[in-house]
């Protein structure tokens, strides 16, 4: 969408002479500036642009953010899929080495390269904001760093998205070692929906006084969510067995989780 919309911008020639005023073709200029935009297939811009590079950081900017993007993806999969965690696992090919030293290995290298290039992009757009600032209307200091930044934060960004493809196409999930994680925290993580409910009764600051003692208490003396609410005179008084079992389902937490990923199929045109 973002990338839509900024063509008109972007894709525009840049002919205005020594001077960017396109004074040494005379009353020829506009015309000829038309003709040159048309037979490449560009846009004519309203006026010249070549100390007026916002356009191309504009451009390397949302290349850094595609590719952030990407990184925080890779990210997020980097840290689910360490051993103690082991929530995902980047597929595997029969054969791949993960460490010369360490057979056993299979290291995170789709997810550790979209974080890489991801900080290398994010640097070429920052040189391409640089670029912004020139002296008056000729500075080849400003552009000249583009030709290097440019190409590489394309080529990067490309390579970015085709390792990303790969890597959720081929993502394995572990819902086993997802609930065990879950279960392991005893509960309380799902302590906010208790105070949700809670809070229709004697509202919200009562309800979240009444849930952190009962949390403090329950983690001091080693038990699990629900004993730790079963045994708060107050919180058992509002809310039943059944209440609070219904506050703790961890499905309930998803909330509109599905209806978000509708949301973005259905923008995306994508089936759903």
């Amino acid at each position: 969408q973002r990338l839509a919309e900024g063509r008109p911008r972007w894709e525009v020639v840049q002919l205005g002479g020594a001077l960017g005023t396109m004074e040494f073709w005379g009353e020829a200029a506009l015309p000829m500036l038309d003709a040159f935009a048309c037979r490449l297939g560009l846009g004519a811009p309203d006026v010249p642009w070549l100390t007026a590079r916002d356009g191309v950081a504009e451009f390397a900017g949302l290349l850094a953010l595609v590719t952030a993007t990407l990184g925080k993806v890779g990210n997020e999969i980097y840290q689910l899929q360490r051993p103690e965690i082991g929530e995902v696992s980047e597929p595997f090919t029969e054969g791949t080495v993960g460490s010369i030293t360490m057979p056993h290995k299979r290291n995170p290298e789709l997810s550790e390269h979209l974080v890489t290039l991801a900080r290398i992009v994010r640097a070429d757009a920052g040189l391409a904001v640089e670029g912004m600032v020139s002296e008056h209307e000729r500075d080849g200091r400003a552009w000249k760093a583009e030709w290097l930044a440019l190409p590489e934060a394309c080529l990067l960004t490309g390579a970015s998205l085709q390792l990303a493809a790969r890597l959720l196409e081929g993502l394995v999930v572990h819902p086993d070692r997802m609930r065990a994680n879950l279960d392991a925290g005893a509960g309380y993580v799902l302590s906010e929906p208790v105070m949700r409910a809670l809070a229709d009764r004697i509202g919200k600051h009562a309800a979240q006084r009444a849930v952190y003692a009962a949390t403090m208490a329950g983690r001091e003396h080693g038990v699990d969510l629900a004993e730790a609410l079963a045994a708060d005179e107050l919180i058992s008084a509002q809310l039943d067995a059944a209440q609070i079992s219904r506050c703790l389902d961890p499905w309930r937490a998803l909330g509109a989780t599905t209806a978000f990923v509708d949301r973005v199929l259905a923008r995306s045109g994508r089936p759903l």
